[in-house]
């Protein structure tokens, strides 16, 4: 669904009244906070590659200014919240992240052959190969419980699709829920891959090394060498994106993204025009 739409309507004239050069305007959907309805006009200014908020307004159903601060909050982290939970593009952006299952497919053959050069170099009872096969094999799977977590949450937004309806908290908070236990499966798969976070630079490095003899470049293994070494290094940038997080539990980790959203919310709540 749409969250915010350009078409102001009613609520055109309050809105040139707190414009600023060279900004545009977008009017949220209904949100409906302790039995009344109220909008948010959001102001921002466009570049080429994104939209940067300037100023924020809320706003009674009828048009008239809120000024009552903690109408202001409530309004502002509900019409936040579905921004992020049910808006198009954020919908949009989860669909892409989910992997299809012909590149799972591919995945798992890579991951395989790196499994079993690993257990080559394993003869040599090098430390963190046993590790690294046992994060390799159960990564395919993992892949998938994110692929249907992923789906299930888009399934549930579908049935708030071209519905006529103000958004209110009860349904905010059964979304975050659900939002939030979608959040915790790829928390759990990069937990995963970072039981091996100590060894894989030096595995990489060691089969540098043996790609690099002339007898496996000539038995083939220079190339599966080369195949375990971009697996790795994949891994590694995985860990590099999700650093902040590394060291926490589901708890902490939840409340993380408790702490991220009250802090994204507190900017919108900055940004009110009096």
């Amino acid at each position: 669904m749409r969250v915010y739409t350009n078409e102001l309507g009613r609520y055109k004239a309050i809105a040139e009244k707190y414009k600023k050069s060279k900004e545009d305007v977008k009017l949220s959907l209904p949100i409906e906070f302790e039995g009344e309805l109220y909008r948010v006009l959001e102001f921002f200014k466009s570049s080429f590659f994104e939209k940067s908020p300037t100023g924020i307004l809320v706003l009674t159903n009828d048009g008239f200014k809120v000024s009552d601060k903690r109408v202001q909050r409530e309004v502002v982290k509900l019409s936040y919240y579905l921004d992020i939970l049910l808006d198009d593009d954020s919908i949009e952006r989860l669909k892409k992240a989910i992997t299809p299952e012909k590149e799972i497919k591919k995945e798992t053959i890579n991951y395989n052959d790196a499994i079993d050069v690993l257990t080559l170099l394993n003869s040599e009872n090098i430390k963190g190969i046993d590790t690294v096969i046992n994060v390799l094999k159960k990564l395919p799977e993992s892949k998938i419980e994110n692929n249907r977590a992923l789906e299930e949450y888009i399934k549930i937004t579908k049935k708030y699709e071209d519905v006529d309806f103000a958004v209110n908290s009860e349904m905010i908070e059964e979304l975050l829920e659900c939002y939030r236990d979608m959040l915790l499966v790829n928390f759990r798969r990069v937990k995963e891959i970072n039981k091996g976070r100590a060894y894989y630079d030096s595995l990489k490095d060691l089969s540098s090394k043996n790609k690099k003899k002339i007898s496996n470049k000539f038995n083939g293994m220079s190339q599966r060498y080369t195949r375990l070494e971009v697996i790795l290094d994949k891994l590694k940038n995985i860990l590099i994106i999700y650093d902040r997080i590394l060291d926490m539990n589901e708890e902490r980790y939840i409340e993380f993204l408790k702490t991220q959203d009250n802090v994204n919310i507190n900017n919108k709540l900055k940004l009110i025009r009096e």
